[in-house]
């Protein structure tokens, strides 16, 4: 089995080989992320040019996809074809820093970046962001803060306080515009 260097860009442990049970993940002080078949640790299957930290993971073994929260975004790489995904949130929270992912019982995935809440639709990437308007706070999430209780509940863990909530229970506002006619006109004449 070969040996995990600790004195990397990333912070790299072995996540997929205890969650996919088909692929093993190292680093090196290359700046790459390395697959590796489990079976025979040698044998590298694919090599991915990435710097920064690595947080957190998340296995979607229908699709078979690994999510990862990074410094730089979410990380997808896709295990049936080895191709992968950088999505940087910096656009939508000005914050490119994700600290946790976990699922949610309708698919979504949720991230927790330096400060806000983001809601991922992995179909479409669609992206959400929840912040301190919406009850999350202004204080930072913890690098791997969270978890997914049994009754459904996601639990988000920030430095001065914890966030706990059913995402299955949350509803869109659904608040449609009054409009108002000033003025009407057919035929540019006035009526």
């Amino acid at each position: 089995m070969p040996e995990v260097n600790h004195d990397t860009h990333a912070k790299i442990i072995n996540y997929i080989s205890q969650t996919a049970g088909t692929y093993r993940l190292i680093s090196i002080n290359e700046e790459k992320i390395k697959l590796c078949d489990i079976q025979n640790p040698s044998r590298i299957l694919t090599e991915i040019p990435f710097t920064g930290d690595i947080y957190h993971q998340l296995y979607d073994p229908v699709k078979r996809k690994v999510y990862f929260a990074t410094t730089q975004g979410i990380l997808i790489i896709s295990l049936l074809d080895f191709k992968t995904r950088l999505i940087s949130l910096f656009e939508f929270t000005n914050e490119s820093e994700c600290n946790c992912l976990l699922r949610d019982t309708s698919g979504h995935i949720w991230v927790s970046g330096k400060t806000k809440l983001i809601r991922l639709d992995p179909e479409t990437e669609k992206i959400e962001v929840f912040g301190k308007a919406d009850g999350i706070g202004s204080d930072e999430f913890l690098e791997g803060g969270c978890h997914k209780i049994s009754d459904d509940s996601a639990l988000f863990i920030k430095k001065k306080s914890l966030i706990r909530f059913r995402p299955s229970s949350l509803a869109q506002p659904c608040i449609k515009p009054y409009v108002y006619l000033s003025d009407f006109a057919i035929n540019y004449t006035q009526t």
